[in-house]
């Protein structure tokens, strides 16, 4: 089943994602209550997991989905900060068959990296923790970033440094300057939707995750777009605000 199939059938089964006009008409939206008027009843992304569930009858795909539902299960309003989400991911990848397993490592990979850089700039530049004591605020996983490579993140002085000893690493293009990381967040979410893509063509378990980060995103950007017009942002303003 290739990703277009696969997108077009868990669809059906649980909800249409938002488009770029979507999103638009709804930033534009003149009042606050007006807005809860047009968003349509939006599945969460635990009922996601659960009716996608009853859809795949591969059995190693199938288990896969059980677990992250039973992990999701009781997290309360968007179910998992969606860090926490991708490492239970990560955790439960040897229940995949090798296809899917080998694809998903890599997607998954590639965000706990960046989120991890995300997690030392923040820890650098709001809450001043330095060295060894940014350890335990890290997921535990490595993949293109090596041992060395974040010993010598983590022993930054400044930002400046930061930015230095990224330049050599394999997310350099990621984080080139300090505005990237105020848009680290969106650059994070762009890097993931691209590598899902790369990956998803032909691999069933692959498909249904990038749909399901997908889902995410999208319950995060409605979460922004509302924030945003019981404020009175300008619409331009919250579209810079979505994934």
């Amino acid at each position: 089943m290739n990703y277009i199939t696969a997108k077009t059938k868990i669809k059906a089964m649980s909800a249409k994602l938002l488009s770029t006009s979507d999103y638009d008409k709804l930033c534009r939206t003149p009042t606050y209550d007006t807005l809860l008027t047009r968003i349509d009843v939006h599945i969460s992304l635990l009922e996601a997991f659960e009716r996608i569930s009853s859809y795949v009858y591969l059995k190693p795909v199938r288990k896969f989905l059980k677990i992250m539902t039973n992990a999701l299960n009781g997290r309360g309003q968007e179910d998992l900060e969606i860090t926490h989400w991708t490492y239970i991911l990560w955790c439960k990848l040897h229940l995949l068959d090798k296809p899917s397993r080998d694809s998903l490592r890599c997607v998954l990979g590639t965000e706990i990296d960046l989120r991890n850089i995300l997690w030392i700039y923040r820890l650098k530049r709001f809450h001043k923790v330095e060295g060894s004591g940014a350890i335990g605020y890290l997921l535990p996983v490595r993949y293109r970033l090596n041992n060395d490579t974040l010993t010598a993140l983590l022993t930054c002085k400044d930002i400046t440094s930061l930015i230095e000893v990224l330049s050599q690493s394999p997310y350099r293009k990621i984080f080139a300057s300090t505005k990237d990381f105020h848009l680290g967040e969106q650059r994070v979410a762009n890097k993931v939707k691209a590598q899902f893509q790369k990956e998803s063509f032909g691999v069933n378990a692959t498909c249904i995750c990038k749909y399901l980060y997908e889902k995410h995103l999208e319950i995060r950007n409605i979460q922004a777009i509302s924030e945003g017009v019981k404020f009175g942002f300008a619409p331009e303003e919250i579209l810079l605000r979505l994934y």
